[in-house]
């Protein structure tokens, strides 16, 4: 048997046999270390270490000379079949026949030395995942058991419209009350409404909307506190124009 060729051609198989067996540990890892334990429980931080020196890649010529040595140990355990006992001689004194020839004896397949390399990979998966799930537990087990909380108090029921009332100041602004007990909250609205404040005075107090006249002309507050006389800036707008005299 060429060693070289048949480490070759089992390279894929012992390949697909280990990923297959340690897909589900690599999973269960990545769990443990996704899993935050309190900081309580954590130990402090050591020293960084050196930095490793760079990897080299593994080729199949690196792999090929492990497998054969692994195929020729398997090998020599397969026990070598016994050579067939002497048929005996006849009851009527004539020479017995020739014992039948045994079957050849079967060469081993890439398929054989997959199952054995199976088996071992399962029992090897076997016991790690034992030993992560002991892990695991004692891990959960020194995470401390939260207490038990203080019931709390009822909140209050909140205020509905049954509890609303509308007031209105004379003027521009609605008020909004909800009002319950000592519990009221209140919401003022403007309205853009134009008011009449009379003739114009210098010292007067307007808001934007109010309407003044003012040289015989109607003027509109801009903006609140206007500090102008109408027809200055644009601080007021004309809104009705002063007619011309009659005859």
């Amino acid at each position: 048997m060429d060693m070289e060729k048949f480490a070759a051609a089992m390279a894929p198989a012992v390949r697909a046999v280990v990923d297959k067996a340690t897909a589900p540990l690599l999973a269960r890892i990545e769990q443990l270390e996704a899993r935050k334990l309190p900081e309580a429980i954590k130990g402090e931080d050591g020293q960084d270490g050196r930095d490793g020196v760079d990897g080299k890649s593994v080729t199949l010529d690196d792999v090929a000379p492990m497998i054969a040595e692994a195929v020729a140990k398997a090998v020599a355990a397969i026990p070598a079949p016994a050579n067939g006992k002497d048929g005996k001689d006849g009851s009527d004194g004539l020479p017995g026949k020739d014992g039948q020839d045994g079957q050849d004896g079967a060469s081993v397949s890439v398929e054989d030395v997959e199952r054995m390399v199976e088996g071992k990979v399962a029992g090897w998966a076997l016991d790690f995942e034992r030993r992560a799930q002991g892990v695991l537990e004692r891990a959960v087990d020194r995470i401390p058991k939260p207490a038990d909380g203080k019931d709390g108090c009822d909140g209050v029921d909140g205020l509905g419209f049954d509890d609303l009332s509308i007031e209105h100041d004379g003027e521009r602004r609605i008020s909004l009350k909800f009002s319950r007990g000592d519990i009221c909250k209140a919401f003022a609205v403007d309205l853009p409404v134009v008011l009449d404040r009379g003739v114009y005075k210098p010292d007067g107090e307007y808001q934007k909307g109010d309407a003044v006249t003012w040289g015989g002309s109607l003027w509109i507050a801009q903006k609140d506190g206007p500090e102008s006389k109408p027809g200055e800036d644009g601080s007021w707008r004309l809104a009705v124009k002063k007619g011309r005299d009659g005859k």
